[in-house]
C-alpha cells in the first residue's frame, strides 16, 4: 500500500514538472495586430493604407496562447506629416497589447511608403453596372439612377481625374419587367461617398427587336382575279420583338397588290411604302408588334389577263 502511494505521488511530480518546463519554454509566433492610424487634419493618403500587419513575437507557451487572444496594435502617429510622399518605420512605432514576458521580434511589413494629400470634395455622375442577362426575347432599355450625381471626398489629386463613379454590379438575370432596386457604390480606393442614403436605380426592359428576312411570300392582286402579277413571290425583310419574329414564319405572310378604283392601263407598277391608292402592301400576323423594314424587288408589275 505504501509503495502505491509512493508511485502516484511520483507520477504527479512528474507531471507537474512537465506542466512546468512546457509553460516556461520559449515559442516564436506570427500574430496579426491592427493598425490604428492617425492621420493630419484635412489630409489623407493618396492609397489605402493596411489595416492589419504579421507581428513576428516570442515569449512562454502560456504567454504566447495569452497573446494570440489579445487585441494587439500598432499606434502609428501621423499627425506632424505634411503634404508630401513620406516613410513611416512600423517597428519604431511600438506594439500595444502584448501580455508580460512576450516581446517583438519584427513587424511586417517593417515600413511603408505613402502620400499625404489634401482632402477635397466634388460632384460626380453614378454609372450604372449591369451583370447576367435578361430574360429570353428581352433587353434592357435603360438604367435611371436617383441620384444621378452624388458629393466624394477623397484626396485631391485622385478626385481631380475622377469623372464619374460606379455603382457595385445590378444583377439583371431573368429580367423581363420594368423594376426598382437599392444599389451600392463602389468608390476608388480611398475616395468615400459623402452622401448617406444609396442610389436606386430604375430599370426599364423592353422586348428584344430582331430583324429577319423571309424569301418567298407570295404576291396576289387585291380583289380583282382579271389582273396578275408579273412577279409571284417577293422577299419580305420584317423587325421586331424577338419572340414574335420567332412565331413567323413565310406561310404567316402574303403581299398584295392594290389597283386604282377602274384601272384602265394594260399593265401598273405597285411601290411598296404609300398608304393609299396603288400600292403593294404586306400582311403578316405581327399586327403592330411586327414592322415591315423592306420588300425585295421594291416594286411588283402586275398585268390584265
Amino acid at each position: 500500500m505504501s509503495n502505491g502511494r509512493y508511485k502516484v505521488l511520483s507520477v504527479f511530480l512528474a507531471l507537474s514538472a512537465w506542466l512546468y518546463v512546457q509553460g516556461d519554454e520559449v515559442h516564436e509566433t506570427k500574430l496579426k495586430a491592427r493598425v490604428a492610424w492617425t492621420l493630419p487634419t484635412e489630409l489623407t493618403t493618396t492609397e489605402q493604407l493596411p489595416v492589419t500587419v504579421t507581428v513576428l513575437v516570442r515569449g512562454t507557451r502560456q504567454g504566447v496562447r495569452t497573446a494570440s487572444a489579445s487585441a494587439i496594435i500598432v499606434p502609428a502617429d501621423l499627425s506632424d506629416f505634411s503634404v508630401g510622399e513620406h516613410a513611416v518605420d512600423l517597428e519604431s512605432m511600438g506594439v500595444r497589447g502584448l501580455p508580460p514576458g512576450v516581446e517583438v521580434l519584427s513587424v511586417l511589413p517593417s515600413a511603408m511608403r505613402f502620400v499625404l494629400d489634401e482632402v477635397a470634395t466634388r460632384k460626380v455622375e453614378v454609372d450604372a453596372t449591369l451583370v447576367g442577362d435578361p430574360a429570353p426575347g428581352f433587353e434592357v432599355a435603360s438604367v435611371t439612377l436617383d441620384p444621378a450625381v452624388v458629393e466624394v471626398s477623397g484626396p485631391r489629386v485622385v478626385l481631380a481625374d475622377l469623372p464619374s463613379i460606379a455603382t457595385k454590379p445590378i444583377d439583371v438575370s431573368g429580367l423581363a419587367a420594368d423594376t426598382i432596386v437599392d444599389v451600392s457604390i463602389d468608390p476608388p480606393r480611398g475616395v468615400f461617398v459623402a452622401d448617406d442614403a444609396p442610389p436606386r436605380a430604375a430599370i426599364r426592359m423592353v422586348p428584344q427587336v430582331e430583324r429577319r428576312v423571309l424569301s418567298g411570300v407570295p404576291v396576289y392582286v387585291w380583289r380583282d382575279y382579271d389582273w396578275k402579277p408579273a412577279t409571284a413571290m417577293i422577299e419580305v425583310t420584317v423587325e421586331g420583338p424577338a419572340e414574335a419574329l420567332r412565331q413567323m414564319g413565310t406561310e404567316h405572310v402574303v403581299a398584295f397588290v392594290h389597283l386604282p378604283d377602274r384601272p384602265s392601263a394594260g399593265s401598273y407598277e405597285a411601290a411598296f411604302g404609300p398608304a393609299e391608292g396603288l400600292r403593294l402592301r404586306v400582311l403578316h400576323p405581327g399586327i403592330d408588334e411586327v414592322e415591315v423594314v423592306s420588300v425585295n424587288p421594291n416594286r411588283v408589275k402586275v398585268v390584265r389577263q
